[in-house]
């Protein structure tokens, strides 16, 4: 914020869109970072991974009928081969039937998936509806404060029914809590201009890559084992990566 206001960059969208479709999106990340969370204490990770990371394929498709992008058949084809190489990284043993018939904690994270593609859709409409990257970035710092307070004091009011100002006073100043808000800027920074620049399609696909690259990175740190169809998965997801990008995608 101090550095937009210093170079004079500090410019709020103009199109009252843009407000609306940030509140959609905001209203539908608390809700699904809420239902996730409650999910995950219910449930085991490698279940919860398995379904949370299929959302890429519902966002391309969200994108060709809201947002009419196109999807040819080639790209189609480069969707589900990393569709298929994703699968291949899941542990579906941790996925039973008892899980899906009773397992609320996992039915909980289904239905936060389904929110997650429209997230999505609604970032890239906001970026239609600013007229450059900086009137994005200020439009987004400013509604993000203004959004997540109210959502977040309602929640901790009506639902813990206490105030967390002294728990968040006493976090602010630790070390992990300094270490995420850094990390956290440079993510929304990098993650809101690839939204401005990028077709929601190429953009999800391409997050696909993160998939391997966290087995790969448990298997230097942790010593885990990686199997043969990891390493299948991992080819399959790159395939479609560069597949989809040469299926007629490019940078704006």
């Amino acid at each position: 914020m101090l550095f937009l206001l210093v170079t004079r960059g500090f410019q709020m969208p103009s199109d009252p869109t843009f407000y609306l479709s940030w509140f959609g999106l905001t209203f539908l990340t608390v809700v699904r970072v809420t239902l996730f969370i409650i999910g995950m204490t219910k449930t085991r990770f490698l279940a919860a991974n398995a379904f949370s990371s299929l959302a890429f394929v519902t966002t391309i498709f969200y994108a060709k009928i809201f947002l009419h992008e196109p999807l040819s058949p080639l790209s189609a084809v480069a969707v589900f081969a990393g569709l298929a190489g994703a699968i291949l990284f899941f542990d579906w043993q941790d996925v039973t039937k008892k899980d899906l018939r009773s397992n609320v904690g996992l039915l909980l994270i289904a239905f936060s998936v389904f929110l997650s593609p429209l997230e999505s859709i609604l970032y890239k409409v906001s970026t239609l509806h600013a007229d450059s990257y900086q009137q994005l970035l200020t439009g987004r710092i400013v509604m993000d404060f203004l959004y997540y307070s109210v959502f977040f004091f309602l929640l901790y009011f009506f639902w813990h029914r206490r105030s967390p100002l002294p728990k968040l006073a006493a976090f602010a100043v630790s070390l992990p809590a300094i270490l995420f808000t850094l990390g956290s800027v440079t993510f929304n920074l990098i993650d809101s201009y690839l939204f401005f620049k990028l077709p929601v399609s190429l953009l999800t696909i391409l997050e696909n890559i993160s998939i391997p690259a966290g087995y790969f990175i448990a298997h230097i740190k942790y010593k885990e084992r990686i199997s043969p169809r990891y390493i299948f998965g991992a080819i399959l997801i790159v395939f479609g990566v560069v597949l989809f990008v040469k299926a007629g995608y490019a940078v704006e």
